[in-house]
């Protein structure tokens, strides 16, 4: 679904009633429960104050994974690529984030228990697929993009860059590490199985973009 709206809302109540077709709680009533979640109130927390069960909360906040993939980018594309290392539960995982920096979007995100060229050259393959015009990926200068770039040469321009438009990424990385050593500090990951990761991650991923549109 096209984003058509800055606030998050109104684009959660776009997107709420294709997600949900049984309409037991109000849409109100998710959309309430959800903003309060993603803006770092406990799941029980805001599960109590809208007066729902923290499991139906929990379920209705990975329902929204698969929207971060569900809309195509049409036209030319400058996408900034960037990866971050988190600790969960004692393990070690890469966080992987695609961001759109014209349209100031997620547009793909992996997680990964390693840091080398062919997630890298996942990553970028999945961006391909998600523009249909020229792409323009923008990375520091880690060895694994550049390795998977020459094995994949022609299918996108690839630029380093220290600062400009690859620092909207950095900022979506730092807010996720942020989140992330919270959830490690509060133990909120205690008998979680990893994989959990990436069902909170992509819906947290999906709404942080409208901390940057305007």
């Amino acid at each position: 679904m096209k984003v058509t709206t800055t606030n998050i809302t109104e684009y959660l109540y776009q997107i709420i009633p294709n997600l949900f077709q049984r309409q037991r709680v109000p849409h109100e009533a998710k959309v309430s429960a959800l903003v309060l979640y993603f803006y770092g109130l406990a799941l029980r927390k805001a599960a109590a104050i809208i007066g729902v069960s923290h499991e139906a909360l929990r379920k209705w906040w990975a329902r929204m994974k698969e929207e971060i993939f569900a809309e195509k980018i049409e036209g030319n594309a400058v996408v900034a690529v960037d990866e971050m290392k988190v600790n969960i539960n004692g393990y070690c995982w890469y966080v992987w984030i695609a961001f759109e920096v014209k349209r100031k979007k997620v547009i793909y995100a992996l997680v990964s228990k390693t840091r080398e060229k062919d997630k890298a050259s996942l990553v970028m393959k999945m961006v391909k697929k998600r523009v249909t015009g020229k792409l323009r990926i923008i990375t520091d200068k880690g060895p694994w993009y550049w390795e998977a770039s020459e094995e994949n040469m022609g299918y996108w321009e690839h630029e380093h860059e220290r600062f400009g438009e690859r620092s909207l990424v950095e900022s979506v990385i730092g807010i996720t590490r942020y989140r992330l050593r919270r959830f490690n500090r509060n133990k909120l990951w205690y008998k979680r199985r990893d994989e959990d990761i990436v069902k909170w991650l992509f819906p947290f991923l999906l709404l942080v973009q409208f901390s940057f549109l305007s």
